[in-house]
């Protein structure tokens, strides 16, 4: 009869940094849609933390006339609530498996192989958010209510259109990324 190795030999110690940095080196050469993403801190035994996002003030800042007092512009804040989603998973490793393999580092393997998988659920996770999204820019011929559910081969981008939605997010003081 095979052993197994358990995970909770990895509870702490240099095999446990060893696999977490090598789960970890994976992980985040694979994530895409997670740049887009903020991070937040979640308070201890919570499992939702609430954001709060500025109103846009871009209106609010003018040329500065002398003796005349500036419109005033309404500071608000809107409320978002995130729920955390914990992933994770568990591997077995039979002795006969790990002492049959010399040339491989299962352990490490294993690591590496879960870090990639989890980015993907992660990066899913992510993608998910993004195209829940409802600021979205769509061709002037797309109907904006069927957009992404009805893209055919007659919807064709261009330049014109990646033009004005860098225009738009610009505008709108969105971050470039690469």
């Amino acid at each position: 009869m095979a052993n197994t190795t358990s995970g909770t030999i990895l509870a702490s110690g240099s095999l446990h940094s060893a696999v977490s940095q090598e789960a970890l080196r994976n992980f985040m050469a694979r994530n895409f849609f997670m740049q887009f993403g903020k991070e937040y801190q979640k308070p201890r035994g919570m499992t939702s933390v609430t954001v709060y996002t500025p109103k846009d003030m871009s209106t609010a800042i003018s040329t500065l006339t002398e003796g005349q007092t500036p419109a005033e512009t309404l500071f608000t804040l809107t409320p978002t609530v995130i729920t955390t989603s914990q992933f994770g998973g568990r591997v077995e490793i039979t002795d006969v498996a790990d002492h049959d393999s010399p040339l491989i580092d299962t352990i490490k393997e294993v690591s590496y192989e879960m870090g990639g998988r989890l980015a993907q659920e992660v990066d899913q996770a992510y993608q998910d958010t993004v195209d829940a999204g409802t600021n979205v820019i769509y061709s002037t011929t797309e109907d904006a209510s069927v957009g992404r559910t009805n893209v055919d081969d007659g919807d064709i981008i261009s330049l014109n259109y990646i033009t004005e939605a860098a225009s738009r997010l610009s505008g709108l003081n969105a971050r470039p990324y690469d």
